[in-house]
């Protein structure tokens, strides 16, 4: 091998002797340069990269020093795992290719790998991805089905790696030869993807993946190979037939990440492509949050409308205007794009859709009354029941539209639309509806062979009281339908294309940036999707989302499988809720009409019938969510803004909660894994924290506040030290509640019930404090076992009145003579029974 190939290329000056000698076999080479020798001095071939050393080879006091020697690793390295074959070759194929070489007894795939040994041996990433690779001996099979699964998964990887072709060869035969093995033989097979798991568990425990550093970088897999692995492991934890290895897989899936300096570049590359599509940045990074990969999922979302071509690339783009279809002026008094949006803020989100002049789907498509005959859906009758379902057969041949005559489940479709694109009530006159827009949606139900239409534009009635009892069950018109049909204009303008791009286009319309759909989606049965036909510029495409838009095979590509991800978690919402975290995130990344829907969208999505014609209906609402859930995040107790109530259960909620962003609590380590419990009667929320009194915290407390009426609570509990207490999940988080202590109460736990106040910054690392002290947000009950928080008490005494040895958790009684607090109670000890007693003994 020669030097001047492998040179860095910096090297500007021609070494004068051959380098060849000295190069030894990498067997020999890992004795030379042990793990701890090579990682100590990463650091210092990184430097060499960065900033070039003065000597070369040339030089007359230049010498191989270590650094020399990592930088030699690592080229010869890379040349070996992107030129050396992994697959062997097979010299006498059998007679019949029906077999598969590669399937061993027991259906194993390729030979069991001692993996921990090719860890222990090698020492960066890649030597110990190309010796594993080696050592399963995996062949090139000649079964017809193993190659068209080849076919297929190679017409699915978002891009070829530039250099690391070998191992991505290697991992195409083995995957190939599993999917034919798991078609051949659907019994639970024990380590049947043994090769995946140790190419997974290599990829986790290699120290390099953590170094952010040149070079590192030059010893790891590019990111194609990460998404490769990503996508090889996804398919293997759903369609594996053992659960075992199902559940095993799908956590190594959840927690393979590759280092940030992998996806570094791609991810801009992605963002800028993005931009130039016209993507609207907040949507896309509402995307983005959804996925449980983050930002991560952007270079293989992106690489798939690529592949796609401009053809349909160009489709992607959000062309909505502002005030091009408003009646009268928009506020700004201007027409503007999403060309102005940022990613924490879209400019259409805000925009009210009510004033939207209505849409004609007439072959005109004018927006005038002439030419296009309007229908009248009389106050009358929609005030008549709750659940309107309109006829959608005979509309044309009576003078008014008919209500089906009574609500049965199967027998009429949903539309679930955005009013913004004038398929809404509009500016109209109430109860009118373009004739051509009712003829539209009537011949969908039609074709899908349904005889009525639930549109919230005419079922919706008017009465206030029937409207509000309409809101509350506004879910069970979706999930009694027998299809909802998802209508957006961004969607009907996409055609559709069997390559997984339909799926991002979903994600990325301004139906999923919308509340109430998220709802509409979640309790839908089933949902067809409005597409535009590339065969057929007339009417529009149904296509069923489980069957045809979200990925349902293993050759569907990763783009393609993490757009259905986010899609399959929002509507498995109804049969497996998620956590209020969950639903605090999903609220975040959509908008609504009127603020005080958010709050009714999310107690539909948690399950909870939520009663909004009560006085303070948020609060009530937003308590009957957060008692609906057993547990939730001590994080959310950590924020500045101000709360719904100054008491009880509630007096740590922020009144933003569905809202928008809170500032602390989406930084998970504040709460670590603790939770709060939440009683079965809803009635309280209680955990352990660690605890001190105020007037013991070290000085110069921050009040972390984000309206002035929540610093002005924080800065007066400073002039009373004494009566309030700090608490927190960690001593070195550099965050802590202050809360008020109320009461100690013994039954059914011992505990200190107290009310939220705010949150303080400070260094808490040499504080002094009392652990698993049970705190309870709760309202206050009198009763006789309850320790009042009276005058001469303070919050040092009563953390040490909790904290006391001889205090009988099971009541006020102590053991013996000598405690203080009894008397303090107006106990007094009896010497004849040895017990405290109420009053004065004589």
């Amino acid at each position: 091998m020669d030097w001047k190939k492998l040179k860095p290329k910096w090297k500007n000056k021609k070494p004068v002797h051959n380098l060849e000698s000295e190069h030894e076999d990498l067997s020999t080479q890992d004795e030379m340069n042990p793990l701890q020798d090579e990682e100590d001095s990463a650091w210092m071939a990184a430097k060499k990269i960065q900033d070039p050393l003065n000597l070369f080879p040339d030089d007359p006091d230049w010498y191989p020093i270590t650094i020399d020697r990592v930088w030699k690793d690592i080229m010869e390295t890379r040349h070996l795992v992107s030129t050396q074959s992994l697959i062997e070759e097979i010299e006498d194929p059998p007679p019949s290719s029906v077999v598969c070489v590669n399937v061993h007894e027991s259906y194993v795939i390729g030979k069991i790998v001692e993996v921990e040994k090719i860890i222990q041996d090698h020492s960066s990433v890649l030597k110990r991805l190309h010796y594993c690779a080696k050592a399963s001996e995996i062949k090139r099979c000649p079964n017809p089905t193993c190659k068209s699964n080849q076919v297929s998964l190679e017409r699915s990887l978002l891009g070829q790696s530039t250099w690391f072709t070998p191992i991505q060869d290697w991992l195409l035969q083995f995957f190939s030869c599993y999917l034919t093995s798991i078609k051949s033989n659907r019994q639970s097979v024990e380590r049947r993807g043994h090769l995946a798991i140790s190419i997974c568990q290599i990829l986790q425990l290699s120290r390099e993946t953590r170094r952010n550093d040149p070079a590192a970088q030059q010893m790891l897999p590019d990111r194609v190979f990460y998404e490769f692995m990503m996508q090889i492991t996804r398919s293997m934890s759903i369609y594996d037939p053992d659960p075992s290895a199902r559940s095993l897989i799908s956590t190594i899936y959840s927690g393979l990440q590759a280092p940030v300096i992998i996806f570094e570049s791609d991810f801009s590359k992605a963002e800028l492509q993005a931009a130039e599509l016209g993507i609207c940045k907040n949507r896309l990074w509402n995307v983005l949050s959804l996925s449980h990969r983050t930002w991560y999922s952007l270079p293989s979302l992106m690489m798939m409308v690529t592949k796609a071509g401009d053809d349909i690339a160009q489709f992607f783009k959000h062309t909505d205007t502002f005030g091009s279809t408003m009646s009268g002026p928009s506020s700004s008094g201007g027409i503007y794009g999403h060309q102005d949006c940022t990613a924490d803020l879209c400019h259409f989100s805000s925009m009210d859709s009510t004033r939207v002049v209505q849409k004609h789907k007439c072959s005109s498509n004018t927006n005038d009354n002439f030419g296009c005959r309007r229908i009248l859906f009389p106050e009358a009758i929609r005030n008549s029941a709750e659940h309107l379902i309109w006829n959608a057969i005979e509309y044309m041949d009576l003078p008014t539209p008919q209500i089906m005559p009574q609500l049965t489940q199967g027998t009429y479709i949903a539309i679930s639309h955005v009013w913004s694109d004038g398929t809404g009530a509009g500016v109209e006159q109430d109860g009118h509806m373009n004739s051509c827009l009712f003829r539209y949606f009537s011949d969908i139900a039609i074709r899908l062979q349904c005889k009525g239409i639930w549109w919230d534009a005419i079922s919706v009635p008017t009465e206030r009281k029937l409207r509000a009892q309409t809101i509350r069950k506004m879910h069970l018109n979706y999930s009694l339908a027998r299809y909802t049909v998802v209508h957006d204009e961004y969607l009907v303008r996409f055609p559709w294309a069997n390559d997984g791009t339909p799926c991002l286009a979903l994600l990325l319309s301004p139906w999923f940036s919308r509340g109430w759909t998220a709802v509409e989606l979640a309790y839908s049965k089933n949902v067809k999707i409005l597409f535009k036909d590339p065969e057929n510029s007339g009417k529009p495409l149904i296509k069923d989302l489980e069957r045809d838009v979200l990925a349902n095979s293993p050759f569907c590509s990763l783009g393609h499988v993490l757009s259905s991800d986010i899609i399959r978690r929002l509507r498995s919402q109804t049969t497996n809720p998620q956590s209020l975290l969950w639903l605090i995130e999903l609220l975040q990344t959509r908008s609504t009409s009127w603020p005080r829907d958010r709050v009714v969208i999310a107690a539909l999505l948690a399950k909870v019938e939520p009663e909004v014609d009560v006085v303070d209906m948020q609060t009530h609402v937003t308590q009957q969510i957060i008692t609906s859930f057993e547990r939730i995040d001590m994080r959310f107790l950590f924020h500045g803004n101000s709360t719904i109530a100054t008491s009880g259960l509630l007096s740590w909620c922020p009144s933003n909660l569905f809202f928008g962003n809170t500032d602390l609590y989406s930084q998970p380590h504040l709460g670590g894994q603790k939770q709060l419990r939440i009683d079965k009667n809803g009635k309280s929320a209680e955990g352990e924290f660690l605890v001190m009194s105020l007037s013991s915290a070290p000085e110069n407390l921050q009040p972390v506040a984000l309206h002035p009426s929540v610093s002005r609570k924080i800065q007066s509990t400073f002039t009373q030290m004494d009566d309030y207490l700090l608490a927190t999940t960690s001593a070195d988080g550099g965050v802590a509640l202050i809360v008020k202590p109320m009461h100690i109460l013994n039954d059914p736990k011992r505990c200190i019930i107290c009310n939220w106040i705010g949150v303080v910054r400070g260094n808490f690392a040499e504080s002094k404090w009392v652990s698993d002290v049970v705190i309870r947000f709760s309202e206050v009950q009198q009763t006789d076992d309850v320790l009042d928080n009276s005058p001469g008490w303070t919050a040092s005494n009563l953390l040490r009145a909790y904290n006391e040895d001889h205090w009988n958790p099971n009541g006020l009684e102590v053991n013996n003579l000598y405690g203080t607090i009894p008397l303090r109670r107006g106990y007094c000890w009896n010497i004849k029974t040895a017990k405290w007693e109420r009053g004065n003994l004589t």
